[in-house]
């Protein structure tokens, strides 16, 4: 049976229609080439995080154990597989100022300021790097600019007052160290120089009730409690004679040990010869006994039934 031509026509370009319309969902389906690419793409740039954030954390750890050198090489080990990481490029600063690479830490403190110029901590540091060149006048302005991102930090408010303290600007110093003292109360340092400042302006009556607070919060502080004795004209705490009384302290409890030791290992020797000699008595009586139980061969021996 033939078809007319007209419905010939219709069935092939229903067939058409039908096999374009079934092809459409084939172009929402992802490549899975371009979907394993994508997902390897994604697990590398994954582990290369991980291993910075070792890097990283090893750096940290040696910072902490004063291997500054160290620490260094393990940021710089973060650095090249992310070279714009501000915490870390912070952190390799920190370390570059304290092995006296002044102008190394500068230059690192800035790279973190080009990256993120609000980032205080660097411009905190970067003021401390100038102060240790002699530059003081920039190592205010740089704790100025981090003042005015963050003006309650007391690290920095502490620092640009230690440094006027320095420089004989007393009143500027005692303003910075009392706006520390708003922020945190119980600083210690900042009680402590603000005391020794307002005794530079000859207000000794005034610093003691500042080493008191510092005291009640640390009484173990001899630099305090001297400074205190000294503006109140009595005799300052001998700090090598407590050294010395320490050493006593211990050097005793060393040889009270030592004796106790003494008596519990001669009591056990003591045990010891008590438990042989008791042993001892226990196989003679034995042997006496077994010597009486023993039955005495009469006549031949050879036909004597021993045991």
């Amino acid at each position: 049976m033939f078809f007319k031509a007209p419905i010939l026509v219709y069935i092939m370009k229903s067939t058409v229609v039908f096999f374009l319309i079934g092809m459409i969902p084939l172009f929402f389906i992802p490549s899975s080439q371009g979907q394993t690419l994508q997902t390897t793409t994604n697990d590398t740039a994954d582990q290369s995080l991980l291993l910075e954030e070792q890097y990283f954390s090893r750096g940290n750890t040696l910072f902490d154990s004063s291997d500054y050198k160290g620490a260094v090489s393990s940021y710089d080990k973060a650095l090249s597989i992310n070279p714009n990481d501000t915490d870390v490029l912070y952190q390799k600063g920190r370390a570059q100022n304290n092995l006296g690479q002044y102008d190394l830490a500068l230059t690192t403190y800035d790279k973190v300021l080009s990256i993120d110029a609000n980032y205080s901590d660097a411009l905190k540091s970067k003021g401390i790097t100038l102060d240790n060149l002699g530059r003081t006048d920039e190592s205010l302005a740089s704790y100025d600019q981090a003042l005015s991102i963050s003006p309650n930090d007391t690290g920095t408010l502490f620092l640009k007052g230690s440094l006027l303290e320095k420089l004989g600007r007393y009143d500027e110093a005692m303003t910075y160290f009392n706006k520390t003292l708003v922020v945190s109360p119980t600083d210690t340092d900042a009680l402590y120089q603000m005391g020794q400042t307002l005794e530079k302006v000859g207000r000794k009556n005034d610093a003691i009730p500042y080493y008191d607070k510092a005291l009640a919060i640390d009484p173990t502080n001899t630099a305090v409690l001297n400074s205190k004795n000294l503006a109140m004209g009595q005799p300052v705490v001998n700090q090598v004679q407590g050294s010395k009384m320490d050493q006593g302290i211990l050097i005793a409890i060393g040889v009270i040990i030592a004796v106790i030791i003494a008596i519990i290992i001669v009591d056990r020797m003591r045990a010891n010869r008590q438990g042989r000699r008791a042993v001892d008595k226990q196989v003679v009586s034995d042997d006496k006994r077994f010597e009486k139980d023993e039955p005495t061969p009469t006549g031949d021996v050879d036909g004597w039934k021993g045991i």
